[in-house]
């Protein structure tokens, strides 16, 4: 009896496009999120008075690290469920952007509402309180008669 060969399965990645990671995107993400330090100029105003002006400045994004690397945003979070160091990297890059919205927003380097919407948006800020109950559950209401009694 003739026996059939079976195919050898592919080696490397035989489903799906390569990936375009890089260990080298580590700190390349960390080096595009950091910012230069925030520029105060001297300013003499008309009635010669001293005055500190915050230079305007751009802040650096995820988003431009993508175009930066030639990837969509969701491939970085898919290198980091991969990659532990890329899932460090972003994570310190997540954290550096939070400052330099903080940093920026409080000297006023940018404008007031984009800090805002920023801090709430991407840092997870919010100026609203958030009251629960005892563990975190509903809030307990007891109503009283006009005399204080239960």
């Amino acid at each position: 009896q003739e026996r059939t060969k079976m195919a050898t399965p592919p080696t490397g990645n035989p489903v799906g496009r390569p990936t375009k990671y890089k260990p080298e995107f580590c700190e390349m993400l960390i080096e595009h999120v950091t910012m230069p330090e925030i520029e105060v100029i001297e300013n003499m105003d008309k009635t010669q008075r001293l005055q500190f002006v915050v230079k305007p400045m751009a802040i650096p994004s995820l988003h431009g690290f993508c175009a930066k690397v030639g990837v969509h945003k969701g491939t970085i979070y898919d290198w980091a469920e991969n990659n532990p160091e890329f899932a460090e990297s972003l994570s310190c890059a997540r954290d550096i952007l939070a400052d330099n919205i903080t940093r920026a927003g409080t000297l006023g380097a940018i404008n007031p509402t984009f800090a805002k919407a920023a801090a709430t948006n991407l840092i997870g800020w919010s100026d609203k309180a958030q009251v629960t109950g005892a563990n975190g559950g509903a809030i307990k209401v007891v109503v009283a008669d006009d005399e204080g009694d239960l």
